[in-house]
């Protein structure tokens, strides 16, 4: 009730709402703590890109406390670009991948979330959902990302290759991948495997 009453306060007058109080706690942290009607009740348009002193969006607040799918359903409808990074180069998307959360991660990529982009540490949603395998690499790998290319023109297999991860090189040749596919520089998947002078990925590809 006392949550419901501070929330109200701040929707009512327009607050911030990623500012602190002495314990760290926000009117977003409260608000994503109780039902749905709050955080509809200070998180719209205008604030929705708003972000903490962690560079934080809502978006990534929501899924850092691991909101329910219904709440971070309701941030990403005021959202036209979900690809906001915060203070560490993470991007929702890649929270995603780091908790597993498929049906989110999907809802994501549905939004347009970038495979590619890379955080403070050079780390992508792509190299996290390869290197770990298993069902994340599953979900994030779609007919659609397959095929995704980044800003220069390398595909999910492409960076495979460079990686050296041959376990994700073959689920991701299973799954359609073309290893004959140009970057903007005119090279392969196999031309990166090559390069890494490693036999059986270089087996792998060909």
């Amino acid at each position: 009730q006392r949550n419901a009453a501070h929330v109200k306060f701040y929707a009512e007058h327009d607050a911030d709402i990623n500012s602190e109080d002495k314990n760290g706690t926000t009117p977003l942290s409260l608000a994503l703590k109780d039902d749905e009607s709050m955080l509809e009740m200070i998180v719209n348009k205008s604030n929705v890109m708003s972000h903490d002193s962690a560079g934080n969006t809502p978006l990534h607040v929501a899924i850092m406390a691991d909101a329910s799918l219904e709440k971070i359903q309701y941030i990403l409808s005021l959202m036209d670009n979900v690809n906001a990074r915060n203070s560490d180069g993470d991007s929702a998307l890649y929270l995603a991948v780091l908790k597993n959360r498929q049906k989110l991660g999907e809802l994501l990529l549905a939004k347009k979330a970038d495979i590619f982009s890379t955080n403070n540490k050079n780390y992508s949603p792509l190299h996290l959902a390869l290197k770990s395998g298993g069902s994340v690499q599953d979900w994030l790998i779609t007919s659609q990302t397959i095929t995704a290319t980044d800003g220069s023109g390398n595909t999910a297999l492409h960076y495979a290759a460079e990686w050296e991860l041959k376990d994700a090189v073959t689920s991701l040749l299973e799954k359609g991948a073309n290893p004959s596919a140009r970057n903007a520089n005119g090279e392969t998947p196999v031309f990166n495997a090559v390069k890494t002078n490693d036999s059986g990925l270089i087996d792998t590809m060909v």
